[in-house]
């Protein structure tokens, strides 16, 4: 991870690691940590690690939570870790169908603990997601015969909903500092905007509910007459929406220039680690 120096204070940040049991939260969550894979990660309730960033000239002090999958134990965490997590990892494993199936309902489970509205509309976009996230599709490591879920299917599930995308393997710490990364700028990010409205809104009834998402914040930002009324989560954001419709965001588009995957773009993880190209240890689609 960069290593810039600065005489600011640490941002501080919660990031929480939601997916289906099994898909690899913890070993993700040990990668990010620079511990050492293991394959005998016990069932988690719920963790809390601390980390520390510099990136871009600004120390970043995080907190990582990683959650249960399994449903019994999901309102443990969505009424605590969720409402209060600044950004989220949204996981599934590349070699297990079921895992990715489950997305949208962490999605609507995250929706439900950051929304202000009592039923939040479950449709899967940028509008009715108004939180920074990451899909990441864990395991790209695995061989091409056992991958289940396509690179361009968790691309296009991330891009409805206007989240970034990955494909990773904790096992291997392919992409992991990457999307951390790319993650903790769309964070921090959403949460200087989200402060700044705030500030420009205070002692207004009518000032509109933030929208922190990536996709949604682009599109903002790209159109002035949108702007203007500050980026929201709410009745406006349907009129600002139809504007941006059928406009390609330059910023949710694959680069498969940098994304020789696993798989997905037919690579052999046997050649990973053979050569010292750059490109020989990557695998997954990206988005920045």
């Amino acid at each position: 991870m960069a290593s810039a120096s600065t005489s600011k204070g640490p941002i501080p940040l919660k990031i929480v690691i939601v997916g289906d049991g099994g898909v690899g939260k913890s070993s993700i969550t040990m990668a990010l940590l620079r511990r050492d894979f293991s394959e005998e990660y016990d069932p988690t309730v719920e963790d809390s690690y601390s980390t520390q960033l510099s990136l871009d000239g600004q120390d970043y002090s995080i907190e990582l939570i990683d959650t249960a999958g399994q449903e019994e134990y999901r309102g443990l965490w969505a009424e605590t870790s969720a409402r209060e997590g600044d950004g989220f990892v949204v996981t599934y494993a590349i070699d297990s169908q079921d895992s990715f199936e489950l997305l949208p309902d962490f999605l609507h489970t995250l929706r439900k603990a950051k929304s202000p509205l009592d039923n939040p509309p479950s449709t899967l976009s940028p509008e009715n997601t108004p939180f920074p996230f990451i899909v990441i599709g864990n395991k790209c490591d695995k061989p091409p015969a056992e991958r289940k879920v396509m690179a361009q299917q968790g691309l296009g599930l991330a891009r409805s909903a206007g989240g970034l995308f990955y494909e990773v393997s904790a096992k291997q710490r392919v992409n992991i500092d990457s999307f951390f990364e790319t993650l903790v700028r769309a964070v921090a990010k959403s949460k200087l905007l989200h402060q700044e409205h705030i500030s420009r809104c205070r002692g207004r009834m009518d000032d509109g509910l933030f929208n922190g998402n990536v996709a949604f914040i682009e599109q903002q930002q790209s159109q002035p007459s949108a702007s203007t009324r500050g980026v929201r989560y709410g009745k406006d954001t349907e009129k600002a929406s139809r504007g941006g419709t059928g406009t390609r965001n330059p910023s949710l588009a694959m680069d498969r220039r940098r994304s020789l995957s696993v798989g997905g773009l037919g690579r052999d993880p046997d050649e990973l680690g053979k050569h010292n190209d750059s490109h020989s240890k990557s695998c997954g689609c990206i988005i920045v």
